[in-house]
């Protein structure tokens, strides 16, 4: 799969640098404000891949994009895409707002073409066993879960986290995760109830915030995230008759640590290449190369049930 990459920031780096692990597809082309930027990147990460400012230009040729741009963006460069039939990978948020990602979904199922939010912690080898173990009882039935995702980023009025105009705030950027992580333990399960935090700093976006989903079964689950601490950034599942742990950084996890309620632990390694951006992208091709619209592992209710739930927290957070 002959791939496009629009953007050259971080995400952008980190993911070329674990293309090198994905053999089904290699780098074709790279978009960015600056021709200058553009060819760096190539130079930096994939010297036969070719730089552009024109997205239709560096579309030429290609299969799929991976939009990894700033988030207001996202919808109208997915369209784009999707009109010229490119298959599309795009960085989460899909977009800004439930309604956008259900129009943005239904456009690409209109057209036929495959698009895909890049929620990449999904795709990792110990959070398949996870929904596995819990699938199968291994902790009996769950009653709570909680993660947290959070680290000190001092104040810069310039930085996109720190910039609504750009996106910017918590909750999209770091919220998503252990917010996912729910989508993990309960799975299509939406909560019976939803409140939530939210604390607003100097630029006005969520510096750092935290939501419970409480559900028909009485068990709950706890979220936080923010820009203005250091968190222990895991996350633990506790069962009727054991716990699961997944140590930090849960959300590119290498290991599940299980306590049995007799005492008894287990330890499951997964060692990965890279930071395993590889896993998401691999799945992306081999969904395009089937000649599916909707990959069977990042659906496109997954996503929307995510984008709701970003949503209610929002809307539910105190004023």
């Amino acid at each position: 799969m002959r791939l496009v990459m629009i953007g050259t920031g971080f995400i952008a780096k980190q993911f070329a640098e674990d293309m090198k692990y994905a053999p089904n597809c290699q780098l074709h082309g790279v978009v960015s404000r600056t021709i200058e930027s553009a060819n760096q990147f190539c130079a930096d990460y994939a010297p036969s891949a070719k730089g552009f400012t024109d997205l239709d230009a560096a579309m030429e040729g290609a299969d799929a994009v991976y939009i990894a741009s700033p988030h207001p963006l996202h919808k109208e460069t997915a369209e784009r895409a999707i009109l010229a039939g490119k298959a599309v990978l795009c960085e989460k948020p899909l977009t800004m707002n439930l309604k956008d990602s259900e129009e943005l979904y239904a456009f690409a199922k209109k057209h036929g073409v495959l698009l895909m939010e890049a929620m990449w912690t999904a795709f990792f080898p110990a959070i398949i066993k996870l929904q596995e173990l819990i699938k199968d009882g291994k902790i009996g039935d769950i009653r709570n879960a909680q993660a947290d995702f959070q680290f000190y980023l001092e104040f810069d009025a310039n930085h996109r986290l720190f910039n609504p105009e750009l996106g910017g705030g918590a909750l999209l950027d770091l919220g998503v995760y252990p917010l996912v992580v729910s989508q993990f333990v309960y799975g299509n399960q939406y909560p019976e109830k939803v409140t939530s935090e939210l604390i607003h700093g100097a630029s006005d976006v969520d510096e750092q915030g935290s939501f419970t989903f409480t559900y028909t079964d009485g068990s709950f689950y706890q979220g936080a995230f923010g820009l203005q601490a250091m968190g222990s950034n895991e996350a633990r599942i506790y069962g009727s008759q054991g716990s699961i742990r997944i140590p930090q950084n849960f959300w590119h996890p290498d290991k599940l640590e299980i306590t049995y309620a007799n005492g008894d632990k287990e330890i499951l390694n997964f060692e990965h290449p890279g930071i395993g951006l590889h896993y998401e992208l691999v799945s992306f091709a081999e969904t395009w190369e089937k000649g599916l619209i909707e990959n069977p592992i990042m659906t496109h209710s997954h996503s929307l049930q995510r984008a709701r739930l970003v949503e209610e927290i929002f809307s539910k957070a105190k004023k």
